[in-house]
């Protein structure tokens, strides 16, 4: 097991979700649900954190994240919980999931 400090050398990498509607966050969740991507480094989510959310309740994750407005918070998350930058631009009110939209498009747009 690492020790806190060698945690906190770990680069911070952030990963853009995706079309919210689609299978972006379902895969994103699963392979986080490894703990693969966090034994190499910080990992820090874009996007709609309630479409994370959704994939990982559908997915059976068992992941814990909360919302970050800057990398210098994501790195300041500790204890497994997964820090997610989420600016807003879309909620689950302006898509379904399995259609695609304009407005999950121009999200995902913003969140490259």
């Amino acid at each position: 097991m690492r020790s806190q400090a060698d945690n906190e050398r770990l680069t911070l990498i952030a990963v853009a979700i995706g079309d919210p509607s689609g299978v972006g966050a379902e895969i994103t969740v699963k392979s986080l649900q490894t703990r693969e991507p966090q034994q190499r480094s910080r990992v820090m989510l874009i996007g709609n954190l309630d479409a994370i959310e959704h994939a990982a309740g559908y997915s059976g994750c068992d992941l814990q994240f909360v919302t970050v407005a800057n990398p210098s918070e994501a790195r300041e998350v500790r204890d497994g919980i997964i820090p997610v930058f989420d600016d807003k631009a879309v909620t689950m009110a302006d898509y379904t999931i399995g259609k695609p939209s304009a407005a999950a498009g121009r999200a995902t747009y913003g969140w490259i």
